[in-house]
């Protein structure tokens, strides 16, 4: 390797600034890691305490839902009971069983009983009077006598006489079984006009029963009327606490059978009538309405629309069960809540409260939480503002200084790139004037293995004559151990930017393209050379001295000589590359790629232009890795929902191929089939002279100074690969890796 001749007086003021602003830039990186380490102790113990406190109080919430519904269920239950043992034991008294069974008797077939004859009938008003005392309780408001079907043929009520109830057909199975219940609200034929809800009109009725027999045979069943929501529904908030808790019952239709206790909120949102005093009971069903009605106003969703809510869902299905992750209910109010089917009564009951109240102690302590972090992050981000200030301006000091301007026969100007295989500045030829780009590795980098990854790759590089691959002028180390290549000064844009800042490409401009870098990769295969890092980072085109979309390759600093039996290095860091654009054997074990491995990311560059995304997208290196082993590329037209060329497209997905045997054999077959595509001879120099001229500003065009946003000559200046991500889909030695 040549070394550059330099006065050793210049050589020791260059190692004493380059010792400095690496001691600079040690300190830096210590700091930055300390408060990234508090920083993260910080946010983690302060998850670790939140995650605790709301563990603890949903087990609290658990608790206190399921104690209410517990509560609410016994008392429920008990007061269900009692109605039943009521009624059997009233309809089995001889005074009252032997009117009501000359009653059914008489009437209890006739399909249409002649009131007259019913209101006139001795046994009517005997079972009346036997009747009178017993309803004593103040929700009970009269009683009936049915036959088999519902029909009244008895009631204290004479509007009911010859009509039929509602039953549902489990009540009317346990008549016929001679079991007693109690049946939870139906709705009334007639207006009951008598002391309770009843005198409203045709309203909700609950029905206790008892079968009226005769041996084996049921002759029909003697019921007491009672209002639902009288004690039934008194008796679902004996537990309750808050603002928002409720309990209710409600049948297999989902409906309330039980009064709520929001019903002035149901009518200012026009849920009740407010002309009338409409009860809740049987006109509420339980259905999302798609949208938190008290802040919209109204449901989301048409009534008809409306699902039930998922407590209903499942609680209707005979299941018990809790929800402590919040549902919205009736009024599509997130709420918790826990529930409970009664099947000998054929009723579910349920307990809800709201999520907000719920969680009220858990959202005052998060946002009480969140402040603190918040407080403590922008400190920290203070202290991480300061330091990077003060490091950038001792960086850009040490940088600017004369003592470092040189470097052998180079001027060396502002640093435009690093990465893991050294720093890249922008110089100049002292005598010729001519602009370069160095590469130098210098400070931490400095390692043996380092130091011959550097000179792999220069000494690859310099093997090619292509003009689209980047030309090396020269390289060297200086006497106090810097090591360096000096490359042509390439102006212009990277394929990522160009896709990035002007969209997809045509098909005749991909293919234009796509043919240099065929060129490039031929000469270096021939010569033994596999790239394994082609990308749209790595591939720069320009319009330098009248060649317009002048393609250069970049970075040849992952190459592997194929026929080399020194594969050390190459083993050490064959996890190396960028996951959108590896070969399925990359990823598997990239020690053992060949030059098919380039074809299948050429073939994932050009569908990138093409489309201007990428052939497979995940949301880290290791969801890529794992598409590219397992999953087929998405055909560009499908992928984009437009029209692109068939034969194109035929081309990059043969390119594509999982297994490489399946691929163009060489570029340069891969060239010959580009070639033979329809839209190969639409894209000339002259398309492409209007393309630079029209689009990419003037002030942009050759010979110009260059700038930040357009210029870059390696890889080394695009963002670093992730290889803690890699190792998980090839899991390798750390010291084995090597970050890009």
């Amino acid at each position: 390797m040549p070394t550059v001749s330099a006065s050793s007086e210049s050589q020791s003021r260059s190692s004493s600034v380059a010792r400095s602003f690496s001691g600079v830039a040690r300190k830096y990186q210590r700091g930055l890691a300390v408060v990234l380490i508090l920083a993260i102790c910080l946010l983690a113990g302060s998850l670790w305490i939140g995650r605790q406190m709301g563990e603890g109080l949903r087990q609290v919430t658990r608790v206190s839902v399921t104690g209410i519904l517990s509560a609410n269920v016994a008392v429920t239950e008990l007061w269900l009971d009692q109605r039943r043992d009521e009624i059997s034991k009233l309809a089995s008294q001889p005074e009252v069983l032997a009117p009501a069974l000359e009653l059914l008797t008489k009437y209890g077939d006739q399909d249409s009983p002649q009131l007259t004859h019913l209101l006139g009938d001795e046994s009517l008003q005997s079972l009346t009077s036997q009747l009178a005392g017993a309803l004593m309780v103040r929700d009970q408001v009269g009683w009936v006598l049915m036959a088999p079907g519902g029909r009244v043929i008895g009631s204290n009520h004479e509007r009911l006489l010859a009509l039929s109830l509602p039953l549902p057909p489990e009540i009317s199975k346990k008549m016929n079984r001679g079991v007693a219940t109690v049946c939870y609200a139906i709705e009334s034929p007639i207006p009951i006009t008598t002391q309770g809800p009843l005198s409203r009109g045709d309203g909700p009725v609950m029905l206790a029963m008892a079968p009226i027999t005769q041996g084996v045979a049921t002759l029909g069943s003697l019921a007491i009327l009672i209002d639902p929501t009288g004690d039934f529904s008194k008796l679902l908030s004996v537990a309750r606490t808050g603002r928002s808790c409720e309990t209710y019952a409600f049948n297999r239709e989902g409906k309330l059978v039980s009064q709520s206790r929001f019903e002035d909120q149901m009518r200012q949102f026009g849920m009740l009538s407010t002309e009338d005093d409409e009860t809740s009971v049987l006109r509420i069903s339980i259905r999302d309405p798609g949208t938190d009605i008290t802040r919209a106003g109204r449901p989301m969703l048409a009534k008809d629309d409306q699902p039930l809510t998922t407590m209903a869902l499942i609680a209707i299905r005979g299941e018990k069960g809790e929800n402590l992750d919040g549902y919205r209910d009736y009024f599509g109010v997130p709420v918790v809540g826990a529930w409970q089917w009664l099947d000998e009564y054929d009723i579910g009951i349920a307990t809800e409260i709201d999520v907000d109240e719920a969680y009220e102690p858990a959202q005052l302590l998060r946002r009480r939480m969140i402040g603190f972090i918040s407080l403590f992050g922008l400190a920290m981000a203070c202290v991480v503002a300061g330091a990077t200030l003060y490091h950038r301006m001792v960086e850009k000091r040490l940088l600017l200084s004369p003592k470092i301007r040189s470097l052998g026969q180079y001027s060396i100007g502002d640093r435009i790139g690093s990465g893991g295989m050294g720093t890249v500045y922008m110089g100049q030829h002292q005598l010729l004037r001519r602009k370069v780009a160095v590469k130098v590795l210098e400070g931490p980098e400095l390692s043996s293995r380092a130091i011959a990854r550097f000179e792999r790759e220069v000494q690859a590089t310099v093997k090619l004559r292509h003009p689209n691959t980047v030309s090396i002028y020269d390289f060297g180390h200086t006497a106090n151990g810097e090591f360096f290549y000096v490359m042509e000064w390439v102006d212009g844009i990277t394929l990522q930017q160009l896709v990035k800042e002007y969209g997809r490409q045509p098909a005749e401009r991909v293919i234009y393209l796509l043919l240099q870098v065929c060129g490039s990769l031929s000469e270096a295969h021939q010569k033994g050379i596999i790239h394994r890092d082609i990308k749209p980072a790595n591939i720069m085109v320009s319009a330098q001295s009248g060649l317009y979309d002048s393609v250069k390759l970049l970075d040849f600093g992952l190459v592997k000589e194929i026929e080399s039996e020194n594969t050390i290095l190459t083993i050490t860091e064959s996890f190396t590359g960028t996951p959108s654009y590896m070969s399925p054997e990359a990823v598997r074990d990239a020690a053992n790629v060949d030059h098919r491995s380039d074809i299948y990311s050429l073939g994932a560059v050009g569908y990138m232009l093409l489309t201007g995304v990428p052939v497979f997208e995940g949301g880290s290196a290791v969801d890529v890795c794992v598409k590219q082993l397992n999953e087929q590329p998405i055909r560009p037209s499908e992928r984009i929902k437009e029209r692109l060329p068939e034969d194109l497209q035929n081309v990059l997905l043969s390119c594509l191929r999982k297994f490489p045997e399946e691929r163009p054999r060489t570029v340069d077959e891969l060239a010959e089939t580009l070639q033979h595509c329809a839209d190969s001879t639409r894209w000339s120099m002259g398309e492409a002279r209007r393309w630079w001229e029209q689009i990419y500003h003037a002030s942009e065009m050759v010979d110009t100074e260059p700038n930040d946003h357009e210029t870059f000559n390696t890889i080394d200046q695009m963002p670093n690969t992730d290889q803690r991500d890699l190792m998980k889909i090839r899991p390798l030695a750390s010291d084995q890796m090597r970050a890009r």
